[in-house]
């Protein structure tokens, strides 16, 4: 199991539909570095597509991206699936 987890929290304001998508992530690394993390998680959530109208977002669209640690006992509460290793550049 990896050393580091984060919890990411991306959200857009959509004009599609006024309104606000909010997608909340789960990630891992196999040491601590939010940045990484971070820059990975921007590049999987592309093309953003809104939680509430399904459409996809126009590109260069503003992204607010909130990361925090994700602590062992957080992760216990959740159903978690070990996917395929994403490796931070």
């Amino acid at each position: 199991m990896s050393d580091s987890w984060f919890k990411a929290d991306v959200s857009f304001f959509c004009p599609n539909c006024q309104k606000v998508s909010v997608e909340q992530i789960i990630a891992a690394a196999d040491k601590h570095n939010p940045d990484a993390v971070a820059r990975a998680v921007r590049e999987a959530i592309s093309p953003l597509t809104c939680q509430w109208c399904k459409k996809v977002a126009p590109e260069g669209i503003k992204v607010q991206l909130g990361m925090n640690d994700f602590t062992p006992e957080e992760l216990a509460k959740v159903k978690f699936i070990k996917g395929p290793s994403i490796k931070p550049s």
